[in-house]
């Protein structure tokens, strides 16, 4: 296997351990996508409310339409996020969402493992079940060093770690999709 064919091949794994098995239409995007909509989703959604000057409670449909994600499918992601303690909502008039732990606390291996319930630094590769130093598959060794190279960035990189970029980069924001004019941090 050559090594564009063993990229191919590790970017449908990685698709399938994050359950995305949907086809998108631009191949680039394709290409780049590990993660599912919801971890994606949950991110954007975290750095949007840390960025936010006044700690006041936002509606779902605020956070939603101000990043550019369906509002529906964001307030499932919020309350999720909600039942594992990283946000606070409030009903009722004044009501919302709002940061209950700071930035710096919350990784993004926790949101993956959180929304994907997969943990890429256990899993083998291939799918073949119990995958270790002892047992282990055809491309173990090639796969073990990407593996924990990608569990130190997701572990060392926090909410806070991208405000800290989204500040420092204002053009980049979200390709777009994020009003710089919102960005205070």
């Amino acid at each position: 296997m050559c090594d564009l064919e063993f990229i191919f091949y590790l970017r449908s794994r990685l698709t399938c351990l994050v359950k995305d098995r949907t086809f998108k239409s631009k191949r680039r995007e394709t290409l780049y996508m590990i993660f599912s909509k919801p971890v994606t989703y949950a991110i954007r959604s975290l750095l949007f409310l840390s960025i936010q000057e006044r700690k006041e409670y936002l509606l779902g449909t605020t956070i939603a339409s101000s990043i550019g994600i369906p509002s529906p499918y964001l307030v499932k992601i919020l309350g999720t996020l909600t039942s594992a303690g990283i946000l606070q909502a409030v009903r009722g008039p004044g009501g919302g969402f709002q940061m209950s732990m700071r930035p710096e606390e919350v990784s993004l291996k926790a949101i993956v493992e959180l929304f994907d319930g997969v943990h890429l630094t256990t899993q083998c590769l291939l799918g073949l079940g119990k995958c270790d130093e002892s047992n282990s598959c055809p491309v173990h060794d090639r796969w073990k060093e990407s593996r924990d190279h990608i569990d130190a960035f997701l572990s060392g990189t926090t909410i806070e770690t991208l405000r800290t970029l989204l500040r420092d980069n204002p053009d980049k924001c979200f390709n777009g999709v994020l009003d710089r004019s919102l960005i205070s941090v």
